[in-house]
């Protein structure tokens, strides 16, 4: 009879000769893992103990103590991948758990399905047992079925534009002599440079290189989470801020913007000794009352409360904003709305 190691053994010689668009090596004592990028793929990595990210060699370590939590994730990365990126998992009473990369045309899809509905705690939509569209009629598929076979075909569109487009980047760097060091966006965080290659889906943009390592690092962007189609030679800042929400300018605006700033903070110190500036939050219910202390061609400083201003973008107010008025904003989905002014002086300088 086998022993525990000699079974585990083969299972990961079996591990290591499996593709279907994960590709496991030894390195040392450890393991390597390579696969396409996707944000699924990443998730379902990041949960084996002591996976980390190799940027340099451009793919994952895990160490090999945690070979059989990277067994169980190589086996579910690899039935996403042969499912064509959405994975489809039967849940207890009938229901379905329906997994894929976030991206708007998808979620398009499945969000008409009868009582289809996006569970964070699962990481995927789930639709109930009970849903009529998982009824199929005779000879025919159900709408969940049909559903899920168009949401397949969107992913392999988008698959196929994702590699283009890092294709084409890494070329660009092969062309400059140097290697191409292609990274994706990561919440609260920036990238500043040119866009180097577009397409519908995608965008690769140049964002640093470091010299002595010959490197070019690349930036790969969704299109479709930047709000805006950007475009080849466009510079750009692009700011993928905590809430999610991200924010594109270009380089010239941003620069503008900067010096906006700093001209405000000025003012603030210049209007009392010891003042603290801080930015609007634009989280529902926020509320601001005070008055206006100067403005630029994108912001507004606010005296809002005793000893500190607040600069509000001018983008997400909605109303008349004038100087010296006292004004009360309240912040909504994203937007302050400028109310009339406040009455008395009592409510002037007040931050809720």
């Amino acid at each position: 009879m086998a022993t525990r190691n000699e079974k585990i053994g083969s299972k990961v010689a079996q591990m290591m000769a499996g593709a279907d668009g994960v590709t496991v090596f030894q390195e040392g004592k450890d393991f390597g893992v390579g696969f396409t990028f996707s944000n699924t793929m990443v998730g379902k990595m990041k949960g084996v103990p002591g996976a980390e990210f190799d940027r340099e060699g451009g793919h994952w370590r895990v160490p090999a103590s945690s070979v059989e939590a990277l067994m169980g994730a190589v086996e579910d990365m690899r039935d996403f991948s042969r499912n064509g990126g959405v994975q489809v998992k039967d849940l207890a009473g009938g229901a379905k758990l329906v997994i894929f990369d976030y991206n708007k045309a998808v979620s398009q899809i499945i969000g008409p399905v009868a009582g289809a509905e996006f569970k964070k705690d699962v990481g995927g939509w789930v639709v109930p047992g009970d849903s009529k569209a998982l009824v199929a009629e005779q000879g025919q598929s159900s709408y969940f079925d049909l559903a899920i076979n168009k949401m397949r075909g969107m992913v392999t569109e988008i698959s196929q534009a994702h590699e283009s487009i890092k294709n084409l980047a890494a070329e660009h760097a092969k062309g400059k002599n140097l290697k191409p060091g292609i990274h994706y966006p990561e919440t609260d965080q920036s990238y500043t440079g040119p866009i180097i290659n577009a397409n519908g889906h995608y965008a690769a943009q140049l964002t640093g290189i470091e010299d002595q390592k010959g490197v070019m690092f690349l930036t790969i962007h969704e299109q479709a989470a930047l709000g805006k189609e950007v475009l080849k030679g466009d510079d750009l800042r692009i700011d993928y801020r905590p809430d999610r929400s991200v924010q594109v300018r270009t380089t010239e605006v941003f620069r503008q913007q900067q010096a906006e700033r700093q001209k405000l903070e000025q003012v603030a110190a210049e209007k009392m000794d010891g003042a603290k500036v801080f930015n609007a939050s634009t989280k529902d219910n926020k509320h601001y009352v005070g008055d206006v202390v100067e403005m630029t061609d994108h912001f507004v400083l606010q005296k809002s409360n005793r000893d500190g201003f607040t600069i509000h973008d001018r983008s997400k107010l909605k109303g008349n904003v004038v100087k010296g008025e006292n004004l009360d904003v309240k912040y909504e989905n994203g937007v302050g709305k400028v109310h009339e002014k406040a009455k008395g002086k009592e409510l002037a300088g007040a931050e809720r």
